[in-house]
């Protein structure tokens, strides 16, 4: 079944596949294709949901300064 066209004579369906099509076209090619280099080697991680707090009653992982930094840079994170 054809998309019904509209007042301007162009159906939804073919206005959402020229956008697609146009989208991949204007992506530089070194974007288009997956990176061969690890997360880490290209700049790496960037977390922005990091806290640094300890419990009333309890003590968690990570709840002080060297312990949480070798944590984040154990999993490739540079910026937090």
């Amino acid at each position: 079944m054809k998309g019904k066209a509209s007042s301007t004579g162009i159906s939804r369906r073919a206005f959402l596949g020229t956008a697609v099509a146009a989208t991949a076209l204007a992506l530089p090619a070194e974007r288009a294709f997956a990176p061969t280099q690890p997360l880490a080697m290209r700049g790496g991680l960037i977390d922005v949901n990091v806290s640094l707090s300890r419990w009333p009653i309890r003590r968690l992982p990570c709840d002080d300064s060297p312990a949480l930094v070798a944590k984040l840079r154990c999993h490739g994170v540079t910026q937090a």
